[in-house]
């Protein structure tokens, strides 16, 4: 898969957004955790989420994204409990910031599918062999 070149934003605060539709268990928006990282998957200080905590229709939860530099990376991640145990996780595309691009209405990241929960079947067992032969005894040391 052909990585995404990074999409222009300009340094206005704006709105994200995640509709779980199913992927996580009915919750409080206190339970969503939102955080930031660059395209390197490491924390990311260009911009602070703030989570919505007011009431929304349906599963939507939103945060509100500042930022706190001019110039730089950044991808939004929120997670919440998964439907059927686990973590839902979703995830916007990578942003970069840059002053006078065209306005963008808001971020909405996409939920991530589930992670395998099977466990792969363990590697059928090698039956032993037959005994190694006896080492012969060394030859007896002539006395000098």
């Amino acid at each position: 898969m052909i990585p995404q070149p990074p999409t222009a934003i300009p340094n206005i605060t704006v709105v994200a957004t995640v509709l779980w539709s199913g992927a996580a268990a009915p919750h409080d928006k206190a339970q969503t955790a939102w955080s930031v990282i660059d395209g390197e998957y490491v924390p990311s200080v260009a911009v602070s989420v703030q989570p919505n905590l007011e009431p929304a229709a349906g599963d939507e939860d939103s945060a509100v994204v500042t930022y706190l530099m001019d110039h730089g990376l950044f991808r939004l991640v929120a997670t919440a409990p998964g439907m059927h145990g686990g973590t839902a996780v979703a995830r916007s595309p990578l942003y970069s910031i840059i002053p006078g691009s065209p306005i963008v209405p808001g971020i909405v990241l996409a939920v991530l599918p589930p992670a395998p929960t099977t466990v792969p079947p363990a590697p059928t067992p090698v039956p032993p062999g037959p005994p190694p032969p006896p080492v012969p005894p060394a030859p007896p040391v002539p006395p000098a």
